[in-house]
């Protein structure tokens, strides 16, 4: 099996058969966070498979956390948890909506939303971003964001397919 292992702008970049750029390993176990044991709502969101409320210009997610109603000036901010299962890693695809007037930061904290920050994205408005990165032994992630005053209101984000897994 060829792979091509790189470093573009400071982010190793990974391929191989089967495996997708930027991936952090190739998948052997996951658990996609669908169930309502494996999510809690922080503030402003739901956990859902509707296609009305996970489709964007470009994508439609199968399964996802999002906002069930139109926020402005609030949280969107959810629990995930492994239900007791150890993972190695997480992942996700995170989109705000082309209407936002300004990109968001989204914060993967360990735990709870005082807990170590695992990673931080920006996305801006009309994006998806994938993100993709170790868990440190963490079984819970606290999923955090907020719509300030200067991004107007959000009808939709969505972290997309979120999953935790482990490599091969």
């Amino acid at each position: 099996m060829k792979k091509f292992v790189g470093v573009l702008g400071g982010v190793v970049l990974a391929c191989a058969a089967g495996m997708a750029v930027g991936a952090s390993c190739e998948a052997g176990v996951s658990a996609p966070i669908k169930a309502k044991q494996q999510y809690s709502d922080y503030y402003g969101t739901t956990i859902t498979s509707s296609p009305s409320m996970l489709s964007t210009p470009s994508d439609r997610f199968r399964w996802g956390i999002t906002n069930p109603k139109p926020l402005d000036m609030a949280y969107f901010a959810a629990h995930v948890m492994t239900k007791g299962k150890k993972y190695e890693h997480f992942r996700a695809r995170v989109y705000i909506d082309g209407g936002l007037k300004a990109p968001m930061i989204f914060s993967f904290q360990k735990n709870d939303r005082n807990g170590e920050t695992l990673e931080n994205i920006t996305v801006r408005p009309g994006e998806t971003v994938t993100v993709d990165f170790p868990l440190n032994g963490a079984q819970k992630l606290f999923i955090g964001s907020e719509i300030k005053i200067n991004h107007g209101g959000a009808t939709r984000l969505i972290i997309g397919e979120p999953e935790f897994y482990s490599c091969k």
